[in-house]
């Protein structure tokens, strides 16, 4: 933890005070003023400034440091405030920069994470927009659809009609033949009483009677099979022409008709290349950001065993810092060169060894006090193993939902091909079927 210490100009202060953490000095004066600004309204963040106890000649100091810094509930929540320019701390102890860096509660620092959630972001954008097109296109499909409905609609109508036609051209033509058979049966009948009549003469006055009027009857068949014939004649000039406008208006229509499938088919083709394309390019841009993916990893486990190599250098140095401290405390000023020591007979070297054992056993409680250090060194060495694995295990969350993610991406999009291709191979079976 930092131990901020204010002090004033030409203020005398000992440094053996800060033995333990880390000394910054401040000057106040040379501080720019921090402009005012107000938080936003939200439940879920708390300034860190209002959760720090302070000194109010520190104020201005502060400021500068604390004021752009809240506290969040999770990493996750804290995406929309690092857009706007803030840093952000979680309640595990996580540090996050607003330039996307992330540092854990031991200074190991995890790269890219907000990098990987910006790509989810984009991911997830790029989802709605296929999902609009898809949308579109189904509109566009259905659509035709029923145009096609209309279209076929129009042709039963139209058969109808022609089916009734013909039923009353049928019926037409059963009558005359029937006139006919009218006509004919009454000439049978005239030749015959003509026979009679040259046969039996005395009957001849009955036959000129019978004679005349079957005439007058065989004139009214007659007028009304010329009747029946011109109205015959009539509806089927009526016919030819009702035949001739509707052959007309199919052709026109279904020519427009057909022009209109045909652009239609064209366009619809060209939107199916592009977003063949389209997944082409978002299938190489998954590739790519997989690939990142494990650059930045091998990244993050190369600072990591960095760090850890710079921490336990760190570590030897502070503990030979601190050796060489206590001997130059711990050994006599002045220490006498070895050549000294030659000219000694043996009971003064013996008197000497004797005193010099004597002093070191006042030191042996310095073992002691190594080995606690020792043990609070291996008991923040687990607490590291234990955030490294907890690190790695939200990596491996991170990666399987960006996969799960391509994946279904990827089985929408072929799902959306397959019903693409479903509707216009219908499409194309209907038109195909109406023109044959």
């Amino acid at each position: 933890m930092n131990i901020c210490h204010v002090f004033k100009k030409n203020k005398e202060f000992d440094f053996k005070d800060f033995f333990f953490g880390k000394l910054t000095i401040v000057p106040l004066l040379n501080i720019k003023k921090y402009s005012e600004f107000t938080y936003p309204n939200d439940k879920n963040i708390i300034p860190l400034i209002n959760c720090v106890n302070y000194n109010s000649k520190i104020y201005e100091f502060l400021k500068n440091i604390l004021f752009k810094t809240v506290i969040v509930k999770s990493l996750e929540s804290c995406q929309n405030y690092l857009e706007d320019s803030y840093n952000c701390v979680n309640i595990e102890g996580d540090y996050l920069s607003n330039h996307g860096f992330m540092n854990g509660g031991y200074n190991k620092k995890k790269y890219g994470i907000y990098t990987i959630y910006n790509k989810l972001k984009e991911l997830k954008e790029e989802e709605k927009k296929e999902k609009s097109t898809i949308e579109e296109l189904t509109k566009k499909i259905e659509k035709i659809e029923d145009e096609l409905i209309d279209i076929y609609d129009k042709k039963s109508t139209m058969l109808a009609q022609k089916n009734g036609c013909v039923t009353t051209l049928n019926s037409i033509t059963n009558n005359i033949h029937a006139n006919d058979e009218n006509i004919r049966t009454t000439n049978e009948k005239i030749k015959h009483l003509k026979r009679s009549n040259n046969i039996n003469p005395d009957e001849s006055h009955n036959g000129v009677d019978d004679i005349n009027s079957l005439n007058d009857e065989v004139k009214k068949l007659k007028e009304e099979l010329n009747k029946i014939r011109n109205e015959y004649d009539d509806f089927k000039n009526k016919l030819e022409l009702l035949y001739q406008k509707r052959n007309e208006n199919d052709s026109n229509i279904y020519m427009e008709e057909y022009e209109d499938i045909e652009k239609e088919k064209i366009h619809y083709e060209q939107k199916i290349k592009q977003i063949k394309k389209e997944m082409e390019s978002v299938k190489s841009n998954i590739d790519k950001i997989l690939i990142n993916e494990k650059k930045h990893k091998k990244k993050i486990l190369d600072l990591c065993h960095q760090m850890n190599q710079i921490n336990e250098e760190l570590r030897i140095l502070e503990g030979n810092e601190e050796n060489i401290r206590k001997k130059k405390i711990l050994l006599p000023q002045g220490i006498k060169e070895f050549e000294e020591y030659t000219n000694y007979d043996k009971q003064e070297l013996c008197s000497k060894l004797k005193s010099i054992t004597f002093e070191l056993k006042k030191y042996s409680n310095v073992n002691e006090k190594a080995g606690d250090r020792l043990n609070m060194m291996m008991s923040d060495f687990n607490e590291l193993k234990k955030r490294n694995e907890e690190i790695n295990t939200s990596y491996k969350n991170i990666k399987e939902m960006i996969q799960h993610i391509g994946k279904k991406k990827d089985e929408a999009l072929e799902a959306t091909y397959i019903k693409i291709n479903k509707y216009f191979s219908e499409y194309f079976s209907y038109t195909s079927k109406y023109y044959t």
